[in-house]
């Protein structure tokens, strides 16, 4: 469905706000699954564009390519199931990209059975893990860090949760940007596949506490930062730090306008933001 074009994700975010409007759904409780060809949609939104979601799972899913932003997987948990025998998706292969995206920090559990690629056969195996790990889990809509990185073709989606950025691919990078060789085993043959990540890549690691933004920003042009009054507290100034310079320290006010825009996006009731603070990096 959300594979092959931007459109498929918009789709997937419409579908939700409008069951919302029907259904009374616990917005911290909204999980997205896929077999197959369907986890690849899901791995693509995980890394991509996962506010909406509080977890991820995928049975014998694939990735469109390697090269997605690692750390962006921190941001929620992810489980895969994977068949030893499965002839389509190498089993080792989504162990060494959940390897990869957990050195930064990411919740990634990959389970192995010995199935192939079509799990019926050990659904029973299977789906109980699953649900009971789902009853389980839940969206932290405020988390107090980010790690975001974004790529200049991913112009659709701009960030996760309360932080949004405008990437520069030509800016000098920070003397802490992340770039590294990344060994991957292939998804069919099982061959090692080695390709340097990070380069021109877009980087930011956000922190907030006691009304203090902390951001650490390469490559990025822009920030924008969505605030809630679980957040911070408004009567007292926010101060945002970038790249350990203070560029912002007021006090934030109530917008009417900007709150409904936002909400009728994806009538989410958990998720609300008041307004947001638009900042450049020099």
């Amino acid at each position: 469905m959300a594979i092959y074009g931007w459109f498929g994700y918009k789709h997937l975010r419409k579908m939700i706000a409008e069951t919302k409007q029907i259904l009374n759904i616990d917005d911290n409780q909204v999980y997205l699954v896929g077999f197959s060809d369907g986890g690849r949609t899901t791995y693509n939104i995980a890394f991509l564009t996962p506010s909406q979601f509080a977890s991820f799972y995928v049975i014998n899913g694939t990735i469109n390519s390697s090269k997605m932003n690692y750390p962006n997987f921190s941001n929620r948990e992810i489980t895969t199931f994977s068949g030893k025998k499965d002839n389509l998706v190498n089993y080792k292969y989504p162990i060494s990209i959940a390897k990869k995206a957990n050195e930064f920090g990411s919740n990634w559990n990959v389970h192995l059975y010995d199935g192939e690629h079509f799990y019926f056969p050990y659904e029973k195996e299977i789906l109980p893990k699953m649900f009971n790990q789902i009853k389980n889990s839940y969206r932290n809509p405020f988390p107090n860090k980010i790690i975001y990185h974004k790529d200049d073709d991913f112009d659709e989606w701009k960030g996760i949760d309360w932080l949004d950025i405008k990437t520069n691919g030509d800016k000098k990078p920070e003397k802490w940007h992340y770039s590294s060789e990344v060994n991957i085993i292939n998804r069919t043959v099982g061959e090692t596949e080695s390709f340097i990540y990070g380069e021109k890549t877009s980087q930011v690691i956000a922190n907030y506490f006691n009304n203090t933004f902390e951001i650490k920003a390469s490559l990025v042009d822009e920030i924008e930062i969505y605030i809630s009054p679980l957040m911070v507290d408004l009567n007292r100034p926010v101060k945002i730090i970038i790249n350990q310079k203070e560029v912002f320290n007021q006090k934030i006010t109530f917008d009417k306008k900007f709150i409904i825009n936002e909400f009728i996006k994806k009538f989410d009731r958990k998720q609300v933001w008041i307004n947001k603070i638009n900042l450049k990096v020099e």
